[in-house]
Parts: structure tokens; C-alpha cells; sequence
């Protein structure tokens, strides 16, 4: 194609959120942009946003005629042919499956399935032409279904094994087709599904309320709350874009570190893990997760653990449990292979005293056990926010087999993957003195600058 010549950009769903975003995104790159909206309205905003660089057009992807007849007259503007299509239009229908009418399942199915197969097929000439590239918004939902939101799991999963078909099918006319897998985004969907949430549970009758009204409630919580932590628009579509010109083209990629996350998960694990995830994901799973210790024994006669963590925020919950299950075991009970069972193969270890590695971690701790019958860990504060925890510690007799040692003051920062298994670690060391002086090491009785030290309690 000469140089002179604009790339074309196809983008359904393009009249609000990601969609909205991936357009701008590409008109910036120099595409002439066109794609679908849902009004009128939608469409004035993205031409005037864009300085009129994304054309749109009212367009109801599951009207196979109208997408016909708006993927000719796109084609025939741009000389019969086209470099990208992203299919990204889609709808969500959550809510437990025996309350969905069918109805409304088919509805989702007509949208995330035959709709996108219109578009495909309709601008498949154009894109043969331009040996040009397919990208389909998937969701790591297709991967692992959640509960309550089982229309969108499989509609997903059901174009995913389309697209792998279209991708072998049409390999031979120079097109790719590549899966953008998306975790959760800031878009304008999270205040969508929240409506959508609310419809389902005000629809339900009293029988399906007592069945299922406590348990998708606090799905509908988490599921808000995951939406609006999630990737923000802008970056996920710049992500989109990146994989839309990646070469070699990817089969598949994932938007977003929790998307990542999962694709690697459900790669690793068993089904009976991958239902456990599930639930605990939307907050239906145990209130206990995985682990079972008798924390208070880490401390023996120090004080209680100081813990901070929203106990809704359920992944933090997890970790830090893993975490004190690590100390009880590793540290205080001696049992360096278990306690580093809920490590990575792959852990990265930012302390210059060991190489990376779940292994030489746990080798690390069996000499420190073998020598020092009397070493171990106290944890005055933990802090748990999603996938990393914080703990302010004091390793006691590591260096030392005096009985007044006052050991190695620590605060430990642990990077945790989407199932508890901890895969990154750092830390800081300080000496700790006689609590009377201030510092030891520089001189003795010094008087205590702050008395707010490491191991005093703040409120």
C-alpha cells in the first residue's frame, strides 16, 4: 500500500467507552476511522472529539441487512478495502440462569455472537483485499465463566472458538484474527452493569430473592467494586491498539494485569481450583480461603497483630492470611518447604542474601532453623490492598543465639498473584537496639528522637 494512502479503521461499539477510546486512539495513529454508535448523539460527540477523523453510523449490529449495507458503503469509500476491523460491541446480562428469561440470554447471544459474525462476514471482501487484520474484545470471563454472569461468559467463549475457526479459515488470504482479552476497565460499563445488576435483582419474585437475593447481592457488590478498580479506559485501549499492530500477529493477548492473571490460572490449575477461584473472586467463596492457621501463635508473648485490611476486599483477605501462614510455618515452625509452599517457581527476591527462586528461599531459612533453635519472627502490623501485602516484623535470633537479643527490625513487601501464591518480595533491615537508646550502633544511651518507633502502636 503506498504511503500515501491512510490506513482504514473499523470499530464497532465505538460510540461510547472502550470502543469510543480504541477509535480515538487509532484516528491520533492516522486511520480513517469508522464504526457503529448506538445514536445520533453518540455520534456528533465522537466527530467533534475527534475533530471529525472517526466517522459513525447508527447501527444495530444484529440487523445482518443494515451492517451489510453500512460495511459496503464503508468499503466502497475506502476503494474496496479496509486494514482493521475491531469487533468490540457487546452487551452484558447478568444474574443467576434460572432467573434470566431466555429471552434475554438469546438477546446477548444475538449481539456478542451472530452480530459480530455479520460484521466479520460483511467486511470479509474488504479485509481480503487489504490483507488486513481481525481483533475481537473477548473477556477473561470466557476463560473463567464467574456465577451470575453466565450469558457473558458464554457468548464470549462462544465467538473465542469462532475466532480460532475464522483464524485457520482465513490464514490462507493473508487476514490474522487476534483475541484482546479484557479484565476489568473504567469505562462507561461500570455504571451499565450496576443498572443492569439492579433491573435483574428488583425483577426477581420473592421464591428466587430467598434462592439467590443475599448471594447476588454480594456479587453485585464485587462485581462494582472489580469495574471500578479496574484498567482505565484509555490505557486498555491503547493496549487493544498495541496488539492491532503487533507482528507477528498474537492468537490471543491479555488487556490487563488481572486478565493476565487468569489466562495463566486457569493454564495451571484443576477444575476444583478453578471453582474455588471462581467464587472467591465475587466474594462467594469461604470465608476462610485456603489457609487454616492458629495466627495468635506467631507472637507467642508479644502483643496481638496489628491488621489492616477491608475485609470486603477479599483478594487482600487471602494474601494476608498467606502471609502469616508462610511465618507460622516457615520461621516459627521450622518448616521451610511448607511454609514456601504458596510460593512462585519463578519468586523474585530483592535481597542481595539469596538468589531468586521458591528454593533457595526455603534453603535459606532451613540453615537459619538448624542453627538457631531459637529464631523467630514476631509481626507487629500487616497491611494487605489487592495484590500486595505489607508487614512491620522483628526477626529475633537469626544472628544470634543470645536470649536478650533484640534481633533485626524488617518491614517485608510481598507482590501476590491472582491465586495467593507470592512472586515477588522486598524488603528494608534495620538493627534494633536496647529500646532505650536510639542508636547503638553510632553510640551508646543516645535518647529516642521519635518515640513513634516500627513496633509502637498508632491509631
Amino acid at each position: 500500500m503506498s504511503s500515501q494512502i491512510k490506513r482504514t479503521a473499523v470499530v464497532t461499539g465505538a460510540g461510547s467507552g472502550l470502543g469510543r477510546d480504541i477509535a480515538l486512539g487509532l484516528a491520533a495513529k492516522g486511520y480513517r476511522v469508522f464504526g457503529t454508535a448506538i445514536s445520533l448523539e453518540e455520534v456528533a460527540d465522537l466527530k467533534k472529539a475527534s475533530e471529525g477523523a472517526v466517522d459513525l453510523t447508527p447501527c444495530d449490529i444484529t440487523n445482518e441487512a443494515a451492517v451489510l449495507a453500512w460495511a459496503e458503503d464503508v468499503t466502497e469509500r475506502n476503494e474496496g478495502r479496509i486494514d482493521l476491523l475491531i469487533s468490540n460491541a457487546g452487551i452484558l446480562t447478568p444474574g443467576p440462569l434460572e432467573v434470566l428469561p431466555l429471552n434475554a440470554i438469546r438477546r446477548e447471544f444475538e449481539v456478542n455472537v451472530f452480530g459480530a459474525m455479520a460484521v466479520v462476514n460483511s467486511f470479509l471482501p474488504a479485509l481480503r483485499k487489504g490483507r488486513g487484520r481481525i481483533v475481537q474484545i473477548s473477556t477473561m470471563t470466557a476463560t473463567l465463566p464467574f456465577p451470575f454472569n453466565g450469558p457473558s461468559g458464554a457468548s464470549k467463549a462462544a465467538f473465542d472458538a469462532l475466532a480460532a475457526v475464522y483464524r485457520a479459515e482465513l490464514k490462507p488470504f493473508g487476514i490474522d484474527v487476534v483475541l484482546a482479552i479484557a479484565g476489568n476497565m473504567i469505562t462507561g460499563g461500570p455504571a451499565k452493569t450496576a443498572a443492569a445488576l439492579k433491573r435483574v435483582s428488583d425483577q426477581m419474585t420473592p421464591g428466587q430473592r430467598e434462592l439467590y437475593g443475599e448471594a447476588f447481592n454480594t456479587f453485585a457488590t464485587k462485581l462494582n467494586a472489580m469495574q471500578g478498580s479496574g484498567l482505565d479506559s484509555i490505557s486498555a485501549a491503547k493496549r487493544v491498539i498495541e496488539l492491532a499492530e503487533q507482528v507477528p500477529a498474537p492468537s490471543r493477548g491479555a488487556v490487563g494485569a488481572d486478565a493476565e492473571e487468569i489466562l495463566r490460572f486457569v493454564r495451571e490449575k484443576s477444575d476444583a481450583e478453578q471453582d474455588a477461584m471462581r467464587l472467591q473472586i465475587v466474594g462467594l467463596g469461604p470465608k476462610q480461603v485456603t489457609v487454616q492457621t492458629d495466627f495468635a501463635s506467631i507472637n507467642q508473648d508479644h502483643p496481638a497483630i496489628h491488621v489492616l485490611v477491608d475485609p470486603n476486599d477479599a483478594r487482600a483477605v487471602r494474601n494476608k492470611d498467606m502471609i502469616l501462614d508462610h511465618y507460622a510455618r516457615m520461621i516459627n515452625g521450622k518448616d521451610a518447604q511448607t511454609g514456601t509452599r504458596n510460593f512462585d517457581d519463578g519468586y523474585i527476591q530483592h535481597n542481595p542474601l539469596m538468589p531468586d527462586g521458591r528454593g533457595p528461599l526455603a534453603e535459606f531459612f532451613s540453615k537459619i532453623a538448624k542453627g538457631r533453635d531459637n529464631s523467630r519472627i514476631v509481626v507487629y502490623k500487616i497491611i494487605a490492598v489487592g495484590d500486595y501485602v505489607w508487614t512491620h516484623v522483628n526477626f529475633l535470633n537469626f544472628f544470634s543465639n543470645d536470649p536478650d537479643d533484640t534481633g533485626v527490625a524488617g518491614v517485608d513487601i510481598f507482590k501476590m498473584d491472582a491465586n495467593g501464591r507470592s512472586i515477588e518480595h522486598w524488603d528494608v533491615l534495620q538493627f534494633v537496639g536496647n529500646p532505650k537508646d536510639s542508636a547503638p550502633f553510632m553510640g551508646p544511651n543516645i535518647p529516642r528522637a521519635n518515640p513513634n518507633g516500627m513496633f509502637e502502636e498508632r491509631t
